[in-house]
């Protein structure tokens, strides 16, 4: 994260303007990019998480029923803590959606990451992840096998107009992951597991 002069620095309560939204085009999963140098009280823990995202709400970087986790693996070096967060929607955790903080002397001076916004998700059902993957067979004219339990996620299926959906990410036969509309059973994405990266 970038460092600044305290005259640089925002206080923690000034009101940032949110940033602008342009047109884009990015591969499905993309999101937006944040980084701000900030004065943020931080008391840690829940009270902590609460404070970020009270300030990202009022900036205008999280709306609706946008949450924060904070990663267990804090790192400590000269330039203070590294403090990670991972940004859950209506309960499921955003892919790609990430705060790094960096916290000095129990305030966040800067945050970066990649955010989602104004999500709005299907009103339909979640198919189970069995039923979504024969879907997925069937629409692709290939068949999928699951290697093992997949993990539900909110996912920017389409990038150009904001468009968010659920979506299952699970291994399949062949060493490969995909990403799998879990009302529809489309496939919305796939790459060799050796490049996944839904753990990092």
């Amino acid at each position: 994260l970038l460092e600044g002069s305290k005259d640089n620095q925002q206080s923690k309560t000034a009101k940032p303007k949110p940033q602008e939204q342009t047109a884009i085009e990015a591969e499905p999963g993309a999101l937006e990019g944040l980084k701000r140098r900030v004065q943020i009280d931080y008391p840690g823990g829940e009270a902590g998480e609460q404070a970020l995202a009270e300030w990202l709400h009022e900036a205008g970087f999280l709306n609706g029923q946008a949450t924060l986790s904070q990663r267990p693996d804090t790192k400590t070096g000269e330039g203070g803590e590294a403090i990670r967060f991972d940004i859950y929607h209506d309960g499921l955790r955003v892919w790609g959606a990430t705060i790094n903080a960096r916290v000095v002397d129990g305030r966040i001076v800067g945050i970066q990451g990649e955010v989602p916004h104004d999500i709005e998700l299907p009103d339909k059902e979640v198919l189970p992840y069995p039923e979504a993957l024969r879907r997925a067979s069937e629409q692709a004219q290939e068949h999928f096998e699951a290697q093992d339990e997949a993990t539900l996620y909110v996912f920017r299926a389409d990038p150009d107009v904001n468009g968010y959906t659920r979506a299952w990410h699970g291994n399949v036969l062949g060493n490969e992951f995909l990403m799998v509309d879990a009302h529809t059973g489309v496939v919305l994405a796939r790459w060799p597991a050796i490049t996944d990266q839904s753990q990092l």
